[in-house]
């Protein structure tokens, strides 16, 4: 991550292909852990969650970040905000409260698909089109 975090900010990846990355990277890292779960050989801990929340809350920062030339795109980039903030929440509630671990991050991965399926369809509806959109879900 810091080597993609680096060719970010040297100019050599775009904040799309960045965000992108990111995306696949974070999906392979959920469904790696429902699987071994699922097995019995991990259980979710501290350090799952706050990568997890940690990660939501960069994406909420990057678009924060993201210019904008137009209504269509603030009204867009405003509801996919609002999207990533309400998983953000889900996950940050469920983690305080008082279910098994391994149930918390079955949940949080359930959460984070949900998600991502309404993101996309969000993302289908950039009003420059999804080819121009300069965010994609994975």
């Amino acid at each position: 991550m810091h080597q993609l975090r680096t060719r970010l900010k040297n100019g050599l990846i775009s904040l799309v292909d960045f965000d992108i990355e990111v995306a696949a990277r974070k999906k392979r890292r959920a469904e790696a852990a429902v699987k071994n779960m699922q097995h019995g050989r991990m259980k979710a801990n501290a350090l799952t969650w706050n990568r997890a929340i940690k990660s939501a809350k960069i994406t909420l920062k990057m678009l924060d970040a993201m210019p904008l030339t137009n209504v269509e795109e603030y009204k867009w980039r405003k509801e996919l905000r609002q999207l990533v903030q309400e998983s953000l929440e889900e996950m940050e509630e469920l983690y305080l409260s008082e279910q098994a671990p391994n149930k918390r991050a079955l949940f949080w991965y359930d959460v984070s698909s949900t998600a991502a399926a309404r993101a996309r369809a969000l993302v289908s509806q950039y009003p420059g089109g999804v080819e121009n959109s300069p965010v994609q879900v994975l």
